[in-house]
């Protein structure tokens, strides 16, 4: 099945606001054994685990960066979460992107938490959940 993702808004410093968009895709198992039971309580083909990652977007004086990585921030620097039902597709990450590509970064108008606002509020549907 293709990837999907859920989406993470947290901070780094008082300032910057970065957002994650989590995945889990079936990826082959690398040892033996029984896989372990889905999320929804069906039991995993044999030979695939889930492998959870992350796309973490920065909206900066730069503009846009990004970088895939393998775990979540600690816990101390979450904000907000969504849980997108029904599950947010790539290109729609894509899309919103592409409609936000000749925005320029401005400290007061157009900042890293604006765009997280912005991507949370403006694309999928689903449920946040706040940390602080």
């Amino acid at each position: 099945p293709p990837a999907q993702w859920g989406a993470r808004r947290e901070v780094l410093t008082a300032h910057q606001y970065i957002l994650l968009y989590q995945r889990t895709e079936m990826r082959p198992r690398g040892g033996a054994g029984a896989a372990p039971p889905a999320a929804s309580g069906a039991a995993l083909p044999p030979g695939v685990e889930p492998v959870r990652t992350a796309l973490r977007l920065d909206w900066g004086r730069e503009g846009l960066t990004y970088t895939e990585l393998d775990r979540r921030l600690p816990e101390p620097q979450l904000v907000c979460s969504k849980v997108f039902d029904p599950l947010l597709s790539p290109a729609a990450v894509a899309a919103e992107l592409g409609d936000l590509a000749l925005r320029c970064f401005d400290a007061e108008t157009w900042n890293s938490s604006h765009f997280c606002f912005h991507m949370l509020e403006n694309i999928g549907v689903g449920r946040e959940y706040d940390y602080k």
